[in-house]
């Protein structure tokens, strides 16, 4: 649900920032990669398949991920 994505983003870029002390810069760029391999599996799936295989939650999902990962996780 969208609650569990609002609520992990900030924890996860307060995490990194604080404990990690990991760069803003790299915690956005892990969040825009993982929101653009999110979005190209749900458009590049409907463009082969012509019907839906990955979510927006999912989407949402995978750029938590990448904020919370980064590019190297």
């Amino acid at each position: 649900p969208d609650m569990v994505h609002v609520v992990l983003l900030p924890l996860g870029v307060v995490y990194r920032l604080m404990i990690e002390r990991v760069a803003l810069t790299e915690i956005l760029l892990g969040l825009a990669v993982g929101a653009g391999l999110g979005l190209l599996l749900h458009y590049g799936y409907r463009l082969l398949r012509q019907r839906e295989g990955l979510g927006f939650g999912d989407v949402k999902f995978l750029a938590v991920c990448g904020a919370w990962l980064g590019l190297t996780g």
